[in-house]
């Protein structure tokens, strides 16, 4: 069977005009996006003694994505009703207060302050200090 009639291949494709063509192939994400910030959590949660699988990763890292992807897409909604180019942290805290529960939906926003004020802090001692971010 010649290669290009092999099902699931990426061979070279004769179109109707007899013209070869390359298929061109869809992107496709593994889910292990956050698998190696997954596996570092999991060694500082006690009990130190138990791991995490590699299915249990992936599986997690695919709901953290899509976990963030359903927020993203609720913020730049939340952006486009108040008129505004860029997403705000109120849109965030609404996407966030839309998606999780209220006790969630707290922590998360404490912890998100504290990134942000911590962040900011070391940056202005940077800029005291006369090191450059870049």
């Amino acid at each position: 069977m010649p290669r290009s009639q092999q099902k699931g291949s990426n061979a070279l494709a004769k179109s109707a005009g007899g013209i070869t063509k390359k298929k061109k192939r869809k992107a496709v994400t593994n889910g292990t996006v956050y698998a190696s910030y997954l596996q570092e959590v999991a060694k500082m949660v006690p009990p130190e003694e138990v791991g995490l699988s590699g299915k249990a990763s992936r599986a997690l890292s695919g709901l953290i994505a899509n976990l963030e992807e359903s927020l993203t897409n609720d913020a730049k909604r939340m952006s486009t009703l108040q008129k505004s180019k860029t997403i705000k942290p109120s849109a965030v805290q609404v996407a966030l207060a839309t998606r999780l529960p209220r006790g969630l939906t707290e922590g998360a926003g404490k912890d998100a302050s504290n990134a942000v004020d911590k962040y900011t802090k070391s940056q202005g001692k940077a800029k005291k200090n006369g090191i450059s971010g870049k």
